[in-house]
């Protein structure tokens, strides 16, 4: 399996974007080839975080988002999921 940090490492930045709508905006239409994915299935990437994991799921009815409270001094904290091999485009 591979981070979808990893999978996306190739693509543009706009494809980056399109997939932050279709998973936090949730008003972006899921087009033929997207994965729509559920936000609690993210998680840290230890390899490519510092200790503090500052982001939380927010439990909203209409919608549940992923939110960060980030504070100075904070090291980055990185999200991703794992991708099946067999859906990963290469």
């Amino acid at each position: 399996m591979r981070s979808l940090q990893h999978h996306l490492g190739s693509r543009s930045s706009a494809g980056r974007v399109v997939l932050a709508a279709c998973v936090l905006g949730g008003t972006a239409a899921v087009a033929a080839g997207d994965w729509p994915i559920d936000v609690h299935v993210w998680r840290i990437i230890p390899r490519e975080s510092g200790s503090v994991d500052y982001y939380r799921v927010v439990e909203d009815p209409a919608l549940p988002y992923i939110r960060a409270d980030y504070k100075p001094g904070y090291d980055t904290a990185v999200l991703g999921i794992e991708v099946p091999s067999s859906s990963a485009r290469t």
